[in-house]
């Protein structure tokens, strides 16, 4: 009897530890589906920008609206319920400190991805690096035409010179004829390349250039000797290429020595900051730009999708601060590789190929396709300032 009830004993010991590891079976699978902090796992991306310096104003916002994304994706359960981790480095607009962040970010293997720089000399610096490592690298705003060429690893959601400065030429021929042109630009890759292009395209579409004269990106303050000899060669346009800080000053000083001309600018001026720099001395200014626009002022003339609108009204709720269109294409930026990730993994190079084969993306930034140099091509969206404010641009 003592060994029925031991045999008994047994047999139910065995059943209930059979039960136990059935049930750990059957939910094992929704385990893995839970956020990867179960087992440690994340998706590491990285991000370098200038952070700091007379940068520090794109650099932030295209940060900030990458973080912005990263939180939505983690609050909705992460990309098949891993969490995506996100890696911070300034590089100051230093290209030295892109290469050395470059060698840092690769020396990681779990870093699948880097987004950077804002310039175009920080991204170029960096791009060797990458490649040589086959780490994709995503810039939402370099736009010098060599970067896309730097290799099959690198990506940019801005329009290059090649595409921009052409286009911008072309407007100015079609809304002001062949007139007298001058410029002034910044000695930066960006600043270099995108002047060679304009005045090229401009004399190709029977425009004169009276001249170009550069300064130091960063360093110049005081620019009424390269307006002076401008003002002498007495232009129709006079085109500023650089920071929103550098042209309001370029500006007030070129209207101080009564140089009489129409100021025209780039996209880098469409900021509230910008207005409250260049004041009373920016009316008028025309602004071309190949991104989108979502000041306050401008928005009364727009009417946004819902998605554009959602990230305009979280972003505001996030940081205070108005998007604008470098925030837009850092938020495009990490939406594109939460999205390569989910159908690649942590394959790199399968997510290079999944975000090369982007077609057709509805962004906040606009509808964006890669061509085959892995770039994007965009319409212009152009401005007047006028009472203060930047208004849509209609030929007076």
């Amino acid at each position: 009897m003592k060994k029925k009830s031991k045999m008994l004993g047994l047999l139910i010991s065995i059943c209930l530890m059979l039960s136990v590891l059935a049930g750990c079976g059957a939910n094992s699978e929704a385990n893995n589906e839970q956020a990867g902090s179960d087992t440690g796992k994340s998706y590491k991306l990285a991000f370098f920008g200038p952070l700091s310096g007379d940068a520090m104003q794109y650099g932030v916002a295209i940060k900030d609206a990458v973080e912005l994304e990263i939180k939505k994706v983690n609050d909705e359960g992460g990309i098949n319920g891993v969490p995506v981790e996100l890696k911070v480095f300034d590089d100051k607009n230093d290209p030295k400190e892109s290469v050395n962040i470059a060698n840092k970010i690769v020396s990681d293997p779990e870093i699948l991805v880097a987004i950077g720089s804002f310039s175009s000399s920080c991204s170029l610096a960096a791009a060797p690096v990458f490649q040589k490592n086959q780490v994709p690298l995503f810039s939402p705003t370099a736009s010098h035409p060599d970067f896309p060429f730097a290799g099959d690893y690198m990506f940019t959601l801005a329009m290059t010179q090649k595409l921009e400065s052409k286009k911008f030429a072309e407007f100015v021929i079609d809304q002001f004829g062949q007139k007298k042109v001058a410029t002034i630009y910044q000695n930066t890759d960006y600043g270099v390349t995108a002047n060679e292009i304009f005045v090229n395209r401009i004399k190709e579409l029977g425009g004169e250039v009276t001249g170009s004269e550069q300064f130091i990106s960063g360093q110049t303050k005081d620019y009424s000797p390269l307006i002076s000899k401008i003002k002498a060669q007495q232009p129709d346009i006079f085109y500023v290429i650089g920071t929103y800080s550098e042209a309001a000053q370029i500006i007030q000083q070129a209207k101080a020595l009564d140089l009489k001309a129409q100021y025209i600018g780039n996209g880098q001026l469409i900021r509230e900051d910008f207005l409250k720099l260049v004041g009373a001395n920016g009316e008028g200014l025309v602004v071309m730009s190949s991104i989108p626009v979502f000041l306050s002022s401008t928005l009364k003339n727009q009417t946004l999708d819902a998605k554009t609108e959602t990230f305009v009204t979280d972003f505001k709720n996030a940081y205070q601060a108005e998007a604008d269109g470098f925030s837009a294409m850092g938020y495009d930026s990490a939406s594109l590789i939460v999205n390569a990730i989910l159908k690649a993994g942590d394959d790199k190079k399968g997510i290079r190929d999944a975000l090369a084969q982007t077609k057709e993306y509805a962004g906040v930034s606009g509808n964006l396709s890669f061509m085959d140099t892995r770039e994007v091509e965009r319409s212009l969206i152009n401005y007047r300032i006028k009472d203060g404010t930047f208004i849509p641009y209609v030929r007076e």
